[in-house]
């Protein structure tokens, strides 16, 4: 990776460094970075072929069955935490029930 240009946007600078862990100074010395303003400016340009993105593979899925994205590597991803906060004390427990069931299903797909 230290020959080839990483593509990274201002809202998720930290994907490389989750990936790489301990090896990220290391190959960031390297390495040659275009910094994007947003993430989906990252697939783009990853598809114009001017350097690697980590993103969603929920986003990219049209891309890599048309064959213009390729997994770098196929069993290794980035994972990341995501968590869903109320501020509201009076919203009813039946409503937190079906929007968490209705949230949980759309991510699984």
């Amino acid at each position: 990776m230290e020959h080839h240009t990483l593509l990274r946007s201002t809202e998720l600078t930290r994907n490389w460094e989750r990936w790489l862990g301990p090896r990220a100074p290391r190959i960031f010395s390297n390495t040659c970075f275009i910094n994007l303003e947003s993430s989906g400016l990252e697939l783009t340009v990853a598809v114009k072929g001017l350097g690697i993105a980590i993103v969603r593979q929920t986003l990219v899925k049209q891309e890599l069955e048309d064959g213009q994205l390729v997994t770098l590597f196929e069993n290794e991803t980035v994972h990341e935490h995501y968590f869903c906060m109320f501020a509201d004390p009076k919203l009813r427990p039946e409503s937190l029930r079906f929007f968490r069931t209705w949230l949980r299903n759309a991510v699984m797909e």
